[in-house]
């Protein structure tokens, strides 16, 4: 990338719960390019525990395996789409047929959920296809704390020797 990426932006602060801190999912906004993506799937082991920590947080019953239900509400498929629904029924069914369309396609197994192999593939095809979209031109990008974008910033980072500015 031909410019050091650099977070501009954070409005959440941690709150305090049952004397744990948790961070709260908050926008920012970052400068990227394809390359911070791909280098980041490249680094397999990087990018295998970040999936899987998103893979956890969505997996409710922890049983190991997601299921539609476990999925549902989880990727904003409106964002990819140019999609101006009719109707909140007309955007419920065209949502429903997009979220069954993904999640049939990376159960490869066709065991009707998705285990942390496939989920694994999922997000390296999700971060992939935002690299081409983004493409070698650096790129102001909204992410949320503790996106697969936002690991692939924070890891691009840590490679430079820079302080993740978050």
């Amino acid at each position: 990338m031909n410019c050091t990426p650099k977070t501009l932006t954070k409005t959440a602060k941690p709150l305090i719960s049952n004397s744990q801190t948790i961070t709260p999912i908050a926008p920012m906004l970052i400068i990227i390019d394809a390359t911070t993506l791909t280098t980041f799937i490249a680094d397999n082991a990087a990018f295998n525990a970040a999936a899987d920590f998103r893979f956890h947080l969505l997996d409710a019953d922890h049983d190991g395996h997601l299921t539609r239900a476990d999925l549902k509400g989880s990727f904003d498929w409106r964002s990819a789409f140019e999609y101006e629904p009719k109707s909140d029924e007309e955007e419920a069914e065209e949502g429903k047929r997009i979220d069954d369309s993904i999640f049939d396609l990376f159960d490869a197994d066709k065991s009707g959920t998705i285990d942390v192999v496939e989920f694994r593939e999922m997000m390296k095809e999700f971060v992939a296809a935002a690299a081409r979209g983004i493409g070698n031109t650096p790129l102001s990008v909204v992410v949320e704390d503790g996106s697969m974008m936002m690991k692939a910033y924070e890891h691009e980072m840590k490679n430079r020797g820079g302080e993740v500015l978050v």
